[in-house]
């Protein structure tokens, strides 16, 4: 009977103490990617005005905590993401005035459009990544 008690608490031990790790599904979008920015500012100041500019960027997704991701897309300019089973992209809670489209395409293709307004304008960021091999 002491056996048998013995035994049956090993094998529950075992079966509940040797558990594997979830996949991470962020493993295969983070690394080095070329990203190209563009972007599309509006602003009043006595009278509207509007601007686009480009940029290339060599920068990286990288995982964080929980399901999130950093996505660094130019040198002061990241955006901390949570990952959707669908590989879309948002900041996992409503941010005023800021808003976000966009995701992983495929393992090595990230595009994203980043939206924020004060009271004097807007900017909206096209970033579209390529992971580099």
């Amino acid at each position: 009977m002491s056996l048998r008690i013995l035994l049956s608490s090993v094998l529950l031990f075992m079966l509940f103490s040797c558990e594997k790790p979830l996949f991470d599904m962020r493993n295969k979008y983070v690394g080095e990617y070329l990203f190209e920015v563009t972007t599309y500012r509006s602003y009043f100041d006595e009278e509207w005005h509007s601007d686009t500019s480009n940029y290339s960027y060599n920068g990286e997704v990288e995982k964080i905590n929980g399901d999130k991701v950093l996505v660094q897309y130019g040198e002061t300019s990241e955006l901390e993401l949570l990952v959707m089973e669908d590989l879309s992209l948002n900041f996992g809670r409503q941010i005023h005035r800021q808003s976000i489209e966009g995701g992983f395409e495929s393992k090595g293709k990230l595009n994203l459009r980043y939206n924020f307004t004060n009271n004097g304008g807007s900017t909206t960021y096209d970033i579209k990544g390529v992971k580099n091999d």
